[in-house]
C-alpha cells in the first residue's frame, strides 16, 4: 500500500518512464497506459514483460514520460491540491449543518 508515491511523483516530474505495479495511490497517477505503464502487484513476469517494452520502445516511453510530466505539472501543484482540500473540507461543513 502506498499512500501517494512520491518517488513516483518526482520521477514522472522530471520526465521518466513509469513501470510501476497497480499499488493503491499508484493509479491515482497513473490511470491508463497512456502515461505510463501498470502491472498487477506480484505478477513479476508482467512486470519484467512491461519493463522490457517499456526499454525497447523508447520513442513511445518518452512521449508517455511527457504527458505524464504535463499532468504532474498540472494536476499536482500546490495550488491545486489545496484546492481541492478547500473543496473537500466545505463539503463535509455543509454536510456537518444539515445534521
Amino acid at each position: 500500500w502506498e499512500g501517494m508515491p512520491n518517488a513516483l511523483l518526482e520521477a514522472a516530474a522530471a520526465g521518466l518512464p513509469i513501470v510501476a505495479t497497480r499499488a493503491e495511490g499508484v493509479s491515482e497517477v497513473i490511470r491508463n497506459d497512456q502515461v505510463g505503464t501498470l502491472v498487477e502487484i506480484g505478477n513479476e513476469a508482467e512486470l519484467a514483460g512491461a519493463i522490457s517494452e517499456t526499454l525497447h520502445n523508447k520513442d513511445a516511453a518518452r512521449q508517455g514520460a511527457a504527458r505524464l510530466q504535463d499532468v504532474i505539472a498540472n494536476v499536482f501543484t500546490w495550488e491545486s491540491v489545496v484546492s481541492r482540500y478547500e473543496e473537500l473540507y466545505r463539503s463535509l461543513i455543509a454536510g456537518a449543518d444539515r445534521s
